[in-house]
């Protein structure tokens, strides 16, 4: 990603008359007034000229001005009302720079302050993620999520009767469709929104007529009311008890799927994915990937059986791109070790992803030959619980053994369930690959056990009677 020359502002909007949760922007969160951690992820992101916090209450600017937030004005009561828009907002703020004879900037990046989590440095992605897509003829970015639920399934209460939001229609039996037969719809987050400040010049929108979707696969809170404040709360304590973050590789997703999950860490497939997927051309398959995936790591494996083979496969996959980490299963078909063709690749500073490993004593007998390369070594978990052996307890021995005596990191592999991200972070794992479906789960971590109860029982009943059946 080439440096952006742009001038690009932060504008944090924190008004004090908030009604459901009050003064709600300055709620102490952790220890730290709720305003802080939007105003912290700016600042880590090093992508602004100025960050702006534009507020009515000089209690709340005097907390933004701790925390490394300017104030260039306070807002008026008008302009700070229930029925203010962000356009309203920065209506004024235009004012005030022509006032003053202050330049604005060419974008704004639009934080909402009542969001404290931003994963994975959200911010910086999808800065980058705009400025390498707009030539696109996009005017402005917003960041939004997929809905669990459709919103075609939603429904709205019309002269108390329920009814389909799409049009006035009350017949409700159209929308018990399998959530998978509808159109993926999203909702705007509030993570990160970019606003070109000439677009909106030209319209006095915020929003122009072309608006880039920056989808993000994060959990997320956004607070309005005290059971937000609590979720919130859980969340930054799990996240900071954390020693480390996980790295999340995708397994195996179509060419559409790459793109929703761009912001993840990197990317894996082996022949059985590419057959899945209906390749036929080995390597030109392999470079439509490398197109989609830009600089993200991706593994893609050699499938040839003796080491003369997958030596030139490994060097033509190696030389396809300087992302890649050749993926070299831990034996041949004949149970042989790959050891020599391990340690001649590595000899060569060609990247590995050592793949099929259900054993410590797998590694220990190629330790020595990868201890100072950053290879990756793929410890099939998921397929170890299959053959009844606690892979949590097999993964964390091969991973301190790892971690102690080689600068290689530890990927869980082969998962089954969601619940495999929690799994691999207690197992001390540096990389987990999950395949689409299975990440998308991991959005309902933190759903009260309750909730999903209901969801399960409302499921058996509308298939039931999607079905028709009878007894």
């Amino acid at each position: 990603m080439k440096k952006i020359k742009e001038r690009i502002w932060a504008i944090i909007p924190a008004r004090s008359g908030s009604k459901g949760l009050k003064e709600k922007n300055i709620k102490i969160l952790n220890n730290k007034p709720l305003i802080y951690y939007t105003i912290k992820d700016a600042k880590n992101s090093n992508m602004f000229e100025k960050i702006f916090v534009l507020t009515d209450s000089p209690k709340f600017a005097k907390i933004a001005k701790k925390y490394g937030a300017e104030i260039p004005y306070l807002r008026s009561k008008e302009n700070s009302k229930d029925s203010a828009t962000d356009n309203d907002i920065y209506i004024d703020l235009f004012k005030f720079l022509k006032c003053k004879k202050i330049s604005p900037p060419n974008y704004f990046v639009h934080l909402c302050p009542t969001l404290p989590i931003r994963s994975n440095n959200i911010i910086k992605k999808g800065i980058n993620y705009f400025f390498s897509n707009k030539k696109k003829g996009y005017e402005t970015m917003r960041s939004v999520s997929e809905m669990t639920n459709p919103s075609y399934k939603t429904v709205r209460i019309i002269n108390k009767k329920l009814c389909s939001i799409l049009k006035k229609d009350f017949d409700l039996n159209k929308l018990n469709g399998p959530r998978q037969s509808y159109e993926k719809t999203y909702v705007p987050n509030g993570l990160i929104d970019i606003i070109d400040a000439k677009c909106f010049l030209k319209r006095n929108t915020t929003h122009g007529k072309k608006v880039m979707p920056f989808i993000v696969n994060q959990v997320y809170v956004d607070i309005h009311n005290k059971n937000d404040l609590s979720y919130a709360k859980y969340l930054l304590k799990k996240k900071m008890t954390n020693k480390k973050k996980i790295k999340i590789y995708v397994d195996g997703p179509n060419i559409e799927e790459i793109k929703e999950f761009s912001e993840f860490d990197g990317f894996t497939f082996n022949p059985s994915l590419f057959k899945k997927l209906g390749a036929k051309d080995y390597i030109d398959f392999a470079k439509k990937i490398i197109i989609e995936t830009k600089n993200k790591p991706l593994s893609i494996e050699v499938f040839a059986d003796d080491e003369s083979s997958c030596y030139k496969q490994a060097k033509v996959i190696n030389d396809l791109s300087e992302n890649i980490f050749v993926k070299i299963p831990i034996t041949y078909t004949n149970g042989q070790s790959t050891k020599a063709l391990i340690k001649k690749l590595s000899n060569e500073d060609i990247k590995l992803n050592i793949t099929a490993i259900f054993t410590l004593e797998q590694i220990e007998e190629i330790i020595n030959e990868i201890k100072n390369s950053k290879h990756i070594l793929s410890i099939f978990s998921g397929r170890i619980f299959d053959i009844g052996l606690d892979a949590s307890e097999i993964f964390k021995s091969a991973s301190d053994f790892v971690h102690k005596y080689s600068k290689c990191e530890t990927l869980w592999a082969s998962c089954r369930m969601a619940y495999d991200l929690i799994a691999a972070e207690k197992s001390n794992a540096d990389i987990i690959t999950m395949a689409p479906d299975l990440i998308r789960k991991t959005k309902k971590f933190g759903m009260s056990p309750e909730k999903c109860s209901l969801e399960t029982v409302k499921g058996f009943f509308n298939d039931a009677k999607d079905a028709n059946f009878k007894i």
